[in-house]
């Protein structure tokens, strides 16, 4: 509508400023790359996802849904910076699903690290999400104590200083702290109080559903076919979460479930 907006993080126009010099200048092409990069990395991740929770069959028709879904088709041929942000998401899934079986240190920092950058690409969420769903997930199957301090530790350092740093070196370099209010108004204030646009918060709900319906078509009977995992066999009267945490093939199927 030909009104400046610039309150989204640095990553999305960096992305295209590189691009725009391995291409040889500013063009339709080098502002579409970074999209079109991200939503192919993102089919390949979210392939591996399937396969090492569920079977190489169900990766590929969890790729191949995700490759059809209109949402993800029209922005990956836009500059926005949303199908970065659902590659650092899924990324994160994955790497989740190997941190919680081996606790490694190397894990945790990869974790924060693509959190990190996946903050720089559409704000706080990047950051927000994946820590979330690292505690939820390690304490739903391993418990509080298992959570190694180092781990979490290093974790969120990492985290931190990658989603962070860019807006120190702004800060000395300009001596305010706009770009960081820009990213706070942006991923706070708008989805609180909304400055452009007025359709109550469910909106997205709908919205998402209408446009990955490929994918969301499916998913009633994806939920079912998870909760089925679940049940216990016949005379196992453990609870479900019990069971989780007692066998790593079950943790593996209900997975997909949890992401």
């Amino acid at each position: 509508d030909g009104v400046t907006y610039a309150d989204k993080p640095y990553g999305g126009y960096w992305l295209v400023i590189l691009s725009a010099k391995l291409l040889g200048g500013f063009s339709e092409a080098a502002g579409r790359l970074p999209g079109r990069l991200a939503y192919l990395a993102t089919l390949v991740v979210t392939y591996v996802l399937g396969c090492r929770t569920l079977g190489a069959r169900v990766g590929a028709l969890a790729a191949l849904l995700l490759a059809v879904s209109g949402r993800l088709l029209v922005l990956a041929d836009t500059t926005s910076a949303d199908p970065q942000q659902l590659l650092g998401d899924t990324l994160a899934m994955l790497l989740l699903l190997g941190l919680a079986e081996s606790g490694r240190l190397r894990d945790f920092a990869l974790l924060g690290a693509v959190a990190g950058l996946t903050t720089q690409m559409k704000g706080l969420p990047g950051l927000a999400l994946p820590a979330f769903a690292a505690l939820l997930w390690t304490l739903l199957v391993r418990g509080p104590r298992w959570l190694p301090v180092r781990g979490v530790a290093l974790g969120v350092l990492i985290g931190l200083a990658v989603a962070g740093g860019p807006y120190l070196v702004a800060r000395g370099m300009h001596g305010d702290w706009g770009p960081l209010w820009m990213l706070w108004h942006e991923s706070v204030v708008r989805a609180v109080d909304p400055f452009d646009h007025v359709l109550p918060w469910w909106f997205y709900l709908v919205n998402q559903f209408e446009l990955l319906l490929t994918w969301s078509a499916l998913l009633p009977a994806a939920l079912l076919q998870a909760g089925a995992r679940l049940r216990p066999a016949a005379g196992d009267g453990r609870a479900w979460w019990v069971r989780l945490r007692e066998s790593e093939p079950l943790r593996r199927a209900a997975f997909p479930l949890f992401a």
